[in-house]
């Protein structure tokens, strides 16, 4: 081990903290003594444009900018990744990124030389078996999977401790023999995300919504299911309500144009409303909502592997429909009702009810109160924090 200081007690290598929102679990870690530092890209992807990082805030730890030398996933780190390391020397590295990657095998050998405690945090929720992933992907996933299966077996011996975010995961993870797997919230802020009846009814009166309100909050994109939702309203037409959903141009692609045809042949175009709202603001069109839907479908690739805005809709006092995808029905508990994915009449019969009994609406102090300690980047930073092994004094 180095007997040189460390500079920081918690470095962070962060892809999601290009946004300011995603930084507030080490905001957190910072006003409890830890020295932390935050790596994240100067500039990152979003549907296939280069967008600048947000940057750093007041109350943000130190943020260190760096470029990433690739796209894909499993193979991108930071460019100066080695010197940065070298330079902070950190006690404690967290890597938000899965075991099966070059950011976790070039950061974890580099953090032996250093004598630092290794973390990732992780969303993956499939099994790790070479076998039974190829059985599920096809015979043309043999040589990638291959070399997730090495690079697996690397990272096994480097890794620390894996923060995992669903069960599923916990579990996999534990099946393949790493040796502390820890289970945590994939946290929400809670300035954002709370029950808030003035804005509620201020975001209301500016959308001019004056009956039920549905949410459609999410990626435009198959898997999480806007057709079987857009389906299962069409049965609904003769009960008074709407549906907000986010602007298709800003998840333009092929299939947002085939969801925006689908409104039309459905004869729902009246009953849209649709809004743009960023991270920092979505807090308070959930509030304007009375149900949230998330109706993700599981795909050979891709089962839902946490659902951030269901766990958003639950902070903010909002009753939830969900699929039965991967973990959605641990995130929402008894707070959640649930349907099979796909099945559209069993999501119709679901969301009558709350027109048919508004006895079935939950109490939002209730929805919130389970939430707030329970998903909470609080919750998250308390389960965290035992396993990291360098505290700040200050």
């Amino acid at each position: 081990m180095t007997s040189q200081r460390s500079s920081v007690d918690i470095l962070v290598l962060s892809t999601a903290s290009h946004t300011s929102i995603n930084r507030a679990i080490y905001r957190l870690f910072s006003r409890d003594g830890y020295r932390v530092a935050i790596l994240c890209p100067k500039r990152s992807y979003f549907q296939g444009a280069l967008t600048d990082s947000d940057p750093q805030g007041v109350d943000d730890p130190t943020v260190i900018f760096d470029d990433i030398d690739t796209r894909n996933l499993r193979l991108h780190n930071f460019k100066h990744i080695a010197s940065i390391l070298r330079r902070h020397r950190p006690s404690v590295i967290i890597v938000e990124n899965d075991p099966a990657s070059v950011m976790v095998i070039q950061t974890g050998l580099l953090s032996k030389r250093l004598g630092s405690q290794l973390c990732c945090i992780t969303c993956e929720n499939l099994p790790l078996g070479f076998f039974s992933t190829v059985a599920r992907r096809g015979l043309l996933s043999i040589i990638p999977q291959a070399v997730k299966a090495a690079f697996l077996r690397l990272s096994r011996s480097l890794l620390d401790v894996v923060f995992v975010v669903n069960r599923d995961g916990e579990k996999h993870f534990s099946d393949y023999g790493f040796h502390t797997v820890v289970r945590i919230p994939l946290g929400f802020d809670p300035v954002f995300f709370s029950y808030d009846a003035t804005s509620r009814e201020a975001v209301r009166r500016t959308l001019r919504i004056d009956r039920f309100a549905i949410g459609f909050l999410g990626r435009m994109v198959p898997e999480k299911g806007p057709h079987i939702l857009l389906q299962a309203l069409s049965g609904l037409k003769h009960y008074d309500w709407c549906l907000l959903i986010d602007e298709f141009t800003r998840y333009k692609s092929r299939f947002s144009t085939e969801m925006a045809t689908l409104i039309e042949t459905l004869g729902l175009g009246d009953r849209i409303v649709t809004i743009d709202p960023s991270h920092e603001q979505i807090g308070r069109y959930i509030n304007a909502l009375d149900l949230v839907v998330i109706p993700s479908i599981s795909t050979p690739h891709w089962v839902e592997q946490y659902g951030r805005i269901a766990a958003e809709a639950l902070a903010c006092g909002r009753n939830i429909i969900c699929s039965d995808s991967g973990h959605l029905p641990t995130l929402g508990g008894d707070h959640g009702r649930y349907f099979q994915e796909g099945d559209v009449l069993g999501l119709r019969r679901l969301i009558e009810k709350y027109f048919t009994d508004p006895a079935k609406m939950g109490d939002p102090s209730k929805i919130e109160r389970y939430a707030h300690s329970e998903l909470s980047i609080s919750k998250q930073k308390d389960l965290m924090a035992p396993f990291l092994a360098a505290r700040g004094s200050s």
